[in-house]
């Protein structure tokens, strides 16, 4: 998957109006994916000493890094506000 495609299937689940949080995470890990196939990447990993992430990236079984997604409906509003609001 290109930026292009992912930023088209983005908008395609925006203008649905029926997508969620979760709805992204599957494109943007096809993206990460694309970037190097050779990476590890799980979505929505257990958790483990990075806490609760919504990304894991790993070479083999090592973990290399972590990645939280921005809540969209929370863009704007102060960081306290990210996990709460609906």
């Amino acid at each position: 998957m290109n930026v292009a495609d992912y930023l088209n299937e983005v908008r395609a689940n925006w203008a649905s109006g029926q997508a969620t949080e979760h709805s992204y995470g599957p494109l943007l890990e096809g993206l990460f994916r694309s970037v190097d196939p050779s990476l590890g990447v799980i979505n929505e990993p257990r958790k483990s000493e990075a806490g609760m992430p919504d990304f894991l990236f790993q070479r083999g079984d090592v973990p290399i890094g972590w990645r939280r997604r921005i809540h969209w409906s929370g863009l704007g509003r102060p960081p306290h506000d990210y996990e709460t609001h609906t």
